[in-house]
C-alpha cells in the first residue's frame, strides 16, 4: 500500500502508536478513489504493452533493410568503395556497433558482394587506389598532404583514397609505398 501511495503521489497520515512502536499509516477517505484509478491505469498500460508488436531483432531489421534495397533496385550507401556503416545503421534503425559483430559482418559482406555485382563496382584494391592517388599528385605537381611536423597526413591520404587510415599500419605494402613516395618527394623522410 505504501508503494502504491508513493507512486500515485498520495500523502499518507502517520499516527503514533502507544508504547513507542512504528507509526501507523492511513490515507484520507477521499484518496481511496485515486488509488483505484492508479491501479486501473497501471493494468491498462501493462495490457497495451503486451498487445504491442515486439520489435524485431537488429539482425532482422538489417535483413529487411537489405531486402528493401534489393526490391527497390537501390544500392548500399558507400564511402569511397566501402559500405558506409553509419548510414546503413541509421537507415536500418540499428546500433552501429551491431555491424561489427560476427553475425552481421557475414551478412553485410554477402550483401556487399551482391551490391557490387549489381552496380558493377570492382573489387576493392587499396594498394592500387593509393598508387592512383600518388600518380595523380605527381601528375598535378602538388605535394603530399603533410602534418605540421612534416609527416604525411595519413588520415587525409586515406580519405582521398577511399580506405581507412589503419591500413597504413596493418598493410606493409601500403606503408612502404607511402614512405617511398614521401622520401622521393624531396621533403624529407616521414
Amino acid at each position: 500500500m505504501l508503494g502504491l501511495c508513493t507512486a500515485a503521489d498520495i500523502k499518507m497520515i502517520a499516527a503514533k502508536r502507544t508504547g513507542g512502536g512504528s507509526k501507523q499509516l492511513f490515507i484520507r477517505r477521499e484518496d481511496e478513489g485515486s488509488i483505484e484509478l492508479y491501479i486501473l491505469a497501471r493494468q491498462e498500460k501493462v495490457a497495451r504493452q503486451a498487445k504491442a508488436p515486439k520489435r524485431s531483432s537488429p539482425r532482422e531489421r538489417l535483413k529487411i533493410y537489405f531486402d528493401n534495397l534489393r526490391n527497390a533496385g537501390a544500392l548500399l550507401p558507400r564511402r569511397g568503395r566501402l559500405p558506409n556503416k553509419v548510414a546503413i545503421a541509421k537507415a536500418a534503425e540499428i546500433d552501429r556497433n551491431f555491424l561489427y559483430k560476427k553475425e552481421c559482418i557475414a551478412l553485410l559482406g554477402a550483401f556487399d558482394v551482391e551490391d557490387r555485382f549489381r552496380a558493377s563496382i570492382g573489387k576493392r584494391d587499396d594498394l592500387a587506389d593509393l598508387n592512383r592517388y600518388l600518380a595523380e599528385i605527381r601528375r598535378q605537381g602538388t605535394l603530399l598532404p603533410r602534418m605540421p611536423g612534416g609527416k604525411p597526413n595519413k588520415r587525409g591520404i586515406a580519405a582521398a583514397c577511399g580506405f581507412r587510415r589503419n591500413l597504413f599500419y596493418s598493410n606493409p605494402a601500403i606503408a612502404t609505398t607511402l614512405e617511398d613516395f614521401a622520401w622521393n618527394e624531396g621533403v624529407g623522410k616521414p
